[in-house]
């Protein structure tokens, strides 16, 4: 596991004692501290009462980032350090602590979530005020005189941002806007900007965009695999280990199940997200790759409190589950839960018998794949955890939301008019031109089937581009493939090439069939080289 900033601190509440009921609060803090995955670690009673105590230790502490164990409720403001944001991360301690298993098993499983609490603040725990968005508590219970305290509390919610430099709205890239369930993203002066104020904070631009132009701090696709990393950490007990993806409704869910004192599996660890709409494949994978013997996705009761259609992300889950049919691990490992309302026994039900239908099958080796800089969350990882796996046979997975893409070109209806690559937001396509001859070249690896080439190109009706969702690995490794090559004509003043041949071609043809003679001067001279062409005739 790696370890944390030293600027990390944890503050443990024990909840008036409720806490203590099942999970050693000592033996915490002295793994955590033991461990050096915090650089101090302060048991405070009653955190709800006094959210402003916690502003003053971390102010006289000076941490950059702060992870809470205490209780479920939202009682918590932002705290700030030198006028940044303290990011801090809370975990449900009270709700935990009430779950049906030995003192031993809930302490071990408190050290894994707080583990990943603090390893997803590393690099994330200063916050600047562009991702910190205002709003009025909203308390949970019924309203007295504490929630009326609460609910007149400032609070701030984290939201993304946008990486002018990485996005590529400027090639016509608008596949966020289409993702966005509040409508908090418009195209201004050509340029995809995002709204504070109707952004909910639901991460789903993240694994939309094909360029990684959104940063949603400690929700980033590092972050979460960092998390994954401390959750499989090992430990004495809680094996074989399982993953829980959980959206707030979800989240919200398993706290229940705590508060009623209801059983569900120590060993599958929850990983709580804003929806689960903002998990890419590949991230699902990781979660394999790190050794999670399952992984489960638990939805909100109902529909999604963001309006998402989660039918359209379970077919992201269908491409991981053939996919990781495919390695040999079995598309069993990986199952989605949507319990009904007020269900917790039924909800608990199935998790138990998730975890023990996981629990027969044979072990997922630990190590994960060694990639490079965000390498995992590519079709690369596929090839790594093919490697490690040991998988000879070639892997091609068609069936579901497949994140990768190939390009074919009919060169008989292609103009060469290069508008498929100038709009490519990853480069997967480009036009070359050397010496006489242009050319389309392709790079399996770098699409993501956005279809932002075949929108763009003129010639589409005539089935000059198709693109057809496929992950083929023995493709990945294939760099630079000419699609398409023409001939390009040269000017016959200035010698200068021009104009591709079909192209060329292409408006002799629609000048005649418009009724008109076939105009040379076009298609044989440069458009500097035309009037000179035309007056000294």
């Amino acid at each position: 596991m790696k370890g944390s900033p030293a600027s990390i601190g944890v503050i443990l509440c024990p909840c008036n004692g409720l806490v203590a009921r099942g999970i050693d609060l000592e033996a915490l803090a002295q793994f955590l501290q033991a461990n050096n995955l915090a650089r101090k670690v302060i048991i405070r009673d009653d955190l709800c009462e006094k959210p402003g105590e916690i502003g003053e230790i971390v102010q006289s502490q000076g941490w950059d980032g702060l992870v809470i164990g205490a209780c479920g409720g939202d009682f918590f403001p932002a705290f700030f350090k030198e006028g940044e944001a303290v990011a801090h991360l809370v975990a449900h301690l009270r709700e935990e602590s009430a779950l049906a298993h030995p003192k031993s098993e809930l302490t071990e499983r408190a050290q894994l979530i707080i583990s990943s609490l603090v390893n997803r603040l590393q690099g994330e725990a200063k916050v600047g005020s562009q991702y910190l968005k205002p709003r009025f508590g909203r308390p949970r219970q019924r309203m007295g005189r504490r929630a009326l305290l609460h609910l007149i509390k400032l609070r701030y919610d984290l939201v993304p941002q946008i990486d002018g430099e990485r996005c590529v709205s400027d090639r016509g890239c608008r596949l966020c806007l289409s993702t966005c369930p509040t409508k908090a993203l418009a195209v201004e002066e050509g340029r995809v900007v995002l709204d504070k104020d109707k952004c909910e904070g639901c991460g789903m631009c993240l694994p939309i965009c094909p360029t990684r132009a959104f940063h949603f701090p400690t929700f980033t696709p590092q972050a979460l695999d960092s998390a994954l990393a401390a959750l499989m950490a090992p430990s004495a007990s809680l094996n074989p280990r399982l993953i829980l993806f959980a959206c707030q409704g979800g989240s919200a869910l398993l706290d229940a199940l705590g508060a009623d004192g209801l059983y569900y599996p120590a060993n599958l660890l929850p990983l709580s997200v804003p929806c689960l709409g903002m998990l890419s494949p590949y991230l699902i994978l990781r979660a394999l790759d790190h050794g999670a013997s399952g992984v489960g996705f638990l939805a909100c009761s109902g529909q999604c409190r963001y309006g998402y259609d989660l039918s359209r992300w379970q077919k992201r889950l269908g491409f991981a589950q053939e996919v990781a049919s495919q390695l040999g691990l079995g598309r069993e490992r990986l199952r989605f839960f949507s319990p009904q309302e007020g269900d917790g026994k039924e909800a608990a039900r199935q998790l138990a018998e998730f975890v023990d239908e996981v629990s027969r099958l044979s072990p997922v080796p630990g190590a994960e794949a060694v990639l490079g800089e965000e390498g995992w969350d590519s079709p690369h990882l596929v090839v790594a955890m093919a490697s490690k796996l040991g998988l000879k046979e070639n892997i091609i997975v068609t069936e579901g939301w497949v994140p990768l893409g190939q390009v074919a070109i009919d060169a008989s209806h292609c103009t060469a008019c290069g508008l498929c690559a100038a709009h490519c937001p990853t480069s997967a396509l480009r036009q070359e031109e050397k010496e006489d001859a242009t050319r389309l070249i392709f790079n399996y690896a770098d699409c993501v089937a956005c279809y932002q080439c075949s929108r763009f190109c003129p010639e589409r009706a005539k089935g000059a581009i198709k693109v057809e969702r496929v992950l083929d690995l023995q493709r990945l490794g294939e760099r630079d493939a000419v699609l398409m090559e023409d001939t390009m004509l040269r000017c016959q003043l200035c010698g200068e090439p021009f104009v591709a041949a079909g192209m060329a071609r292409q408006v002799s043809e629609r000048l005649l069939a418009q009724g008109g003679t076939s105009l040379d001067y076009v298609t044989r001279y440069c458009p500097r080289c035309r009037l000179k062409a035309q007056l000294t005739k």
